[in-house]
């Protein structure tokens, strides 16, 4: 008779763990676990806690099939106790069976990311946020790496930021690249908060550091510095023998950057009809003055172009025209003699050059004008190459 009761009861167990969910430490597993193990608290029991303790083993690759563990169950987890494959960690069995028409098994390690990884979602922050705080100069929070032509880390927006770096005090974005284009922009550049200004152009110090610079304040283009002018004031225009006179040119064509100190009347407070170099470098320039028809007995017709430096002045520059007498009785020579100079010359700041004439007689002190209309005489320089 208790033979009979024991079989009932261990049959009527069964049908009721085949139907039922199963509890270890509980009495109502939860409805959706098929396996429910609690924890037990009991007061003055010892609280140590207990976990499910899985096969070890040591897989040999992901996929080929280990000849000492055939067939695997898809979904079979086991834990994985050596360092190849991506380290000590639970894997489980993502592929087939092994036998068969099935795949091979494919072990992967759980809370890997199964590539190609690809998720949507919406949040006003980041959707994936990583934090390397080693101190390191490579220790990088997120390395992409392409072993071809492709791109390493690539970034996409529609009218935000594609990839956005930001530093306290060190680089936001650094590319490197030992035999190619360490940066390659299709589009407009934008650099902000490094002296940005309208007409500034982006030139580099001595260590390769970028910034924003006005024309000529360490830029990488000239600085606007030309000046023309041209005609003679008539009542300037006598040159005596002897002492020479500075030419005062009568009109102004331009001056960019309003560095020739033009002569407004004659006489004028000095300095006057000169040019005032703003900057070390190298300059050019080109004059011309003529001599009127009918020049008196004279040797010699000269100009200069002349450099007063603090004060010191000096010729750079010196044009002269031997005059022979007809005859050798003749007094009087007919026709005009114009005179040009063409130079570069280097300049420092507060140099005035100005154009000089000179004439040298036969006789007693003779005099001579020079032509005054804008098509016989002109001075005119420009910076070309700034120096320092």
């Amino acid at each position: 008779m208790k033979r009979l009761v024991l079989l009932a009861a261990t049959f009527a167990c069964s049908h009721w763990l085949h139907a039922q969910n199963v509890g270890i430490n509980t009495i109502t597993p939860h409805p959706s676990a098929l396996l429910d193990i609690r924890q037990v608290e009991t007061i003055g029991v010892d609280k140590s806690a207990k976990g499910i303790l899985l096969p070890t083993y040591t897989l040999q690759s992901y996929g080929t099939p280990d000849p000492y563990f055939k067939n695997p169950a898809k979904n079979l987890i086991i834990f994985h106790n050596a360092d190849n494959l991506d380290g000590p960690g639970l894997y489980y069995n993502s592929g087939g069976e092994g036998n068969g028409n099935d795949a091979n098994p494919f072990w992967r390690k759980l809370g890997d990311l199964h590539l190609p990884f690809s998720r949507a979602g919406n949040n006003s922050g980041s959707l994936f946020k990583i934090k390397n705080s080693n101190s390191a100069n490579l220790s990088g929070a997120i390395h992409g790496i392409s072993t071809s032509s492709g791109v390493g880390v690539y970034g996409e927006s529609k009218s935000g930021a594609a990839i956005y770096g930001e530093s306290e005090s060190g680089t936001g974005v650094y590319a490197v690249s030992a035999t190619g284009n360490a940066l390659n922009v299709k589009g407009k550049i934008r650099l902000q908060n490094n002296g940005e200004g309208a007409g500034k152009v982006l030139t580099s110090d001595a260590n390769g550091n970028a910034s924003w610079q006005a024309p000529g304040n360490g830029g990488g283009s000239l600085p606007n510095v030309a000046f023309s002018v041209k005609g003679v004031f008539s009542n300037g225009s006598q040159v005596i023998d002897g002492t020479g006179r500075t030419v005062h040119f009568h009109t102004p064509q331009y001056d960019l950057n309003n560095n020739y100190n033009a002569a407004i009347e004659f006489p004028q407070v000095q300095p006057i009809s000169n040019f005032n170099a703003p900057y070390h470098g190298i300059y050019h320039f080109d004059a011309m003055v003529a001599f009127e028809d009918g020049i008196t007995p004279i040797n010699s017709l000269n100009i200069y172009l002349q450099v007063k430096r603090s004060n010191n002045t000096f010729n750079e520059s010196h044009v002269t025209i031997q005059l022979a007498r007809e005859d050798d009785l003749a007094d009087l020579i007919i026709g005009s003699a114009p005179l040009a100079i063409s130079k570069d010359i280097e300049l420092w700041p507060g140099d005035l050059v100005s154009i000089f004439c000179k004439i040298s007689p036969t006789g007693s002190q003779p005099t001579s004008k020079l032509k005054t209309g804008d098509e016989d005489a002109y001075f005119n320089g420009r910076l070309v190459i700034k120096l320092d």
